[in-house]
């Protein structure tokens, strides 16, 4: 991943700004994104004119038409090798211990089960 994004999308799932969405990359109107809604959002920073745009048929906001996981522009935009990227571990607090868990995780089944976005920030800064 390229690390300039990568430190900006760490920064975004730290600002307080953005709520955490869960089961699909998010709701702008209410400021609610996924972690990977999240760094749509720093591409939006980056390409001027690219908007959501509301699905009335499926209820969801669009984002380069997806709504479930990283539009392949901002995959490739990113440095990224697929539209939903793995940890290598996991790391997250279990009966007031960290723990490491060595198996992959796709970053939306943290955002949706697991992680707040400070929890996922950590872990993007330890394996991206």
């Amino acid at each position: 991943m390229k690390e300039e994004i990568r430190t900006r999308w760490i920064a975004k799932l730290r600002d307080p700004k953005y709520i955490q969405h869960k089961k699909s990359l998010g709701r702008p109107e209410y400021n609610q994104f996924c972690c990977l809604g999240v760094l749509c959002e720093v591409y939006r920073e980056d390409h001027p004119g690219v908007e959501w745009i509301h699905d009335e048929k499926i209820g969801k906001s669009l984002f380069l038409g997806s709504s479930g996981h990283l539009p392949f522009e901002v995959v490739k935009w990113a440095g990224l090798k697929d539209n939903n990227p793995e940890t290598s571990k996991i790391y997250f607090l279990n009966s007031d211990e960290k723990k490491e868990y060595p198996c992959k995780a796709p970053l939306s089944v943290l955002n949706d089960r697991y992680m707040n976005f400070n929890e996922i920030a950590d872990q993007i800064e330890r394996d991206f």
